[in-house]
């Protein structure tokens, strides 16, 4: 059986990466990964002009028409349906979710090892720290990659305008971008991997001070204080 420092230890390590669990797929499920007005125009002349706010995430999104008279009605944006041909937006988009779901399944590995490791002492490697770390550390990368993407493909590759063009049935239509604001749902990636690396700190913590202790038992007689040997 773990001692209880261990288990007291290894349930915080638990407790952050099962928040980081159920935070990923919160991040997943929401659409307010971004907010992106552009302006529209239906011809040169300027006549007809107006805006349009689209919010969105992963998979869904909500546009809102502001005074844009061309443009369909206010309503719920399915992101995956509005890419059109491929291209590489689309594909950056599947990379993205592609990472957000590893960075999920390496936090529910990282959350079944950390409570394993509370109830028991595994003799296996792999299923003591190191898995810790190896779970939380490839999480952490890959949802930093997907935030980073995400980033690339909608400064990059316009991601905004090319998914209102597509819900646009006029198709002289003139968009512009005019700006992005990410939302919560973007920002809590940053949590996510503020509690992975609190997981690999907790577990760390322990072994080091495990490895300290083992080390001071391990000390030679002539390192041990006069007044013990003199017994």
């Amino acid at each position: 059986m773990p001692s209880v420092r261990k288990k007291l230890m290894f349930l915080a390590g638990f407790s952050a990466s099962l928040g980081t669990c159920i935070l990923i797929a919160a991040i997943m499920a929401t659409d307010n990964w971004i907010t992106s007005s552009v302006h529209c125009m239906a011809n040169s002349t300027g006549n007809a002009t107006g805006e349009l706010q689209l919010r969105y995430g992963l998979f869904e999104g909500v546009r809102e028409k502001l005074g844009c008279p061309l443009l369909i009605d206010d309503g719920d944006v399915k992101v995956m349906e509005l890419f059109g041909d491929t291209n590489s937006a689309k594909h950056i988009h599947i990379v993205v979710i592609l990472f957000t779901v590893l960075g999920l399944v390496f936090s529910f590995l990282s959350t079944i090892v950390t409570f394993y490791n509370s109830l028991s002492n595994p003799y296996e490697t792999i299923c003591g720290p190191l898995s810790v770390y190896a779970c939380s550390s490839v999480s952490c990368i890959v949802m930093f990659l997907a935030m980073i993407l995400f980033v690339i493909n909608t400064k990059v590759n316009d991601l905004s305008t090319i998914l209102v063009r597509n819900s646009v049935p006029q198709t002289t239509i003139e968009l512009k971008h005019k700006s992005d604001s990410y939302g919560y749902s973007f920002w809590l990636i940053l949590l996510s991997l503020a509690l992975n690396i609190t997981s690999i700190v907790i577990v760390y913590t322990y072994q080091h001070a495990n490895y300290t202790k083992q080390k001071e038992q391990q000390r030679p007689t002539e390192y041990a204080p006069k007044d013990v040997l003199m017994y």
